[in-house]
């Protein structure tokens, strides 16, 4: 029963190219995955280092042209915000604006396709800086939303779904600026190390998690194979995950103080007036635009004041 299920699964009559397109995902993810702990120089070789991120990116689309037939309503459905409310179209549309985001971030730290980025400005300054000023492309689904609707959720749960929407929430915002923009800066700025760029595919790795593999926790509980809550934490797990590569990382934000004070500025200014907070993005680019220009033939003193705040906190200006 075990494998007819699984066959009809991944190859059933409905849906192929979704289907299989999520199963070349699934492989690649347990091979990145296994790769990137057991023999991570070996995983620097293989065109899993981008391919995941572009499968990832490649699996929202076939689900955004496969999954037309769910409510196309505001109130997101996913597992981490209710347990009676069906996915919502809009979401999983949405969800292939993330998923871009964060399959252009595995090529953006690949060195190779880093410096064909690098040849193509128009591209760099869209998804480094300004990725949100493409963002009203993409439906909205609303988190405020999930919690004033009573009916998403059972009474049984109903507290466990308010706290779980909340986590959700403010972890949203963490990754926005931080996991997004933060790494985008300091790849944009020639700030990597090596050791850097190790943590950096982990935190992407868990990234594909939780845009991709998150939905096919969704479609286990949908088909009743895992329970509510333990879909939820199956998901949420990966924010403690995350949290501990950021815990290893926090030596690369000492000596990026400068751009994770810019990061902790636009995640504040999020909560202004959308007009602010783009006008502050086109600020941050700008800035970071001129520092590298500037750095190419400048000292570290010599650098626009903030952007050398790391090299004088660490006493090498």
């Amino acid at each position: 029963k075990v494998v007819k299920a699984q066959i009809h699964l991944w190859f059933g009559p409905r849906f192929q190219v979704h289907r299989v397109t999520g199963l070349i995902f699934l492989l690649q993810f347990f091979a990145a995955f296994y790769l990137y702990i057991f023999n991570y120089e070996h995983y620097l070789k293989t065109p899993l280092v981008w391919t995941l991120g572009m499968t990832g990116f490649l699996q929202s689309v076939t689900a955004s042209c496969t999954f037309t037939f769910m409510p196309n309503i505001a109130d997101p459905g996913f597992i981490a915000m209710s347990d009676k409310a069906p996915l919502s179209y809009k979401f999983i549309v949405e969800n292939s604006f993330f998923s871009m985001l964060l399959a252009f971030q595995y090529c953006y730290m690949d060195n190779k396709i880093f410096e064909m980025i690098r040849a193509v400005p128009p591209i760099e300054i869209l998804f480094v800086f300004l990725p949100y000023y493409i963002r009203p492309l993409w439906p909205t689904t609303r988190i405020r939303t999930a919690l004033e609707n009573a009916k998403n959720k059972s009474d049984k749960n109903r507290f466990f779904y308010h706290a779980s929407t909340y986590i959700v929430k403010v972890f949203y915002s963490f990754a926005k600026h931080y996991i997004g923009f933060f790494l985008n800066y300091i790849r944009f700025l020639g700030r990597i190390t090596p050791e850097d760029q190790k943590t950096i595919h982990g935190i992407l790795i868990t990234s594909s998690y939780m845009t991709t593999i998150a939905l096919f926790l969704h479609t286990l509980k949908f088909k009743g194979w895992l329970g509510p809550r333990t879909a939820t934490v199956a998901y949420e797990g990966a924010y403690l995950i995350t949290a501990w590569f950021y815990w290893q990382f926090l030596g690369t934000i000492a000596a990026n103080l400068d751009l994770a004070l810019l990061c902790f500025v636009g995640m504040v200014l999020n909560f202004a007036p959308k007009g602010l907070w783009h006008a502050y993005q086109a600020f941050v680019l700008a800035y970071l635009w001129y520092a590298r220009a500037s750095a190419t033939s400048m000292p570290v003193a010599t650098l626009p004041p903030l952007l050398s705040l790391p090299a004088m906190i660490m006493g090498q200006a």
